[in-house]
């Protein structure tokens, strides 16, 4: 094997280790972290209010009224 091809193998390995380890260390930094609590939003930021049947039985009488 020429010098030439011999840099260019040594260069390729060389960018897959140097990937591998930015790879290593970034997983390193974020083990351990949650993900933010998601709240549950209805739309235009207020958080969902969940509906029961007594409040749709209520709703239901104010319409007939």
């Amino acid at each position: 094997m020429p010098m030439t091809d011999a840099l260019t193998v040594a260069a390729i390995v060389a960018a897959f280790i140097v990937f591998a380890v930015v790879l290593a260390w970034g997983e390193y930094q974020t083990r351990g972290m949650r993900p933010p609590a998601r709240q549950n939003t209805g739309g235009g930021g207020k958080p969902a209010r969940s509906t029961t049947a007594v409040q749709a039985k209520n709703a239901r009488s104010k319409v007939e009224a």
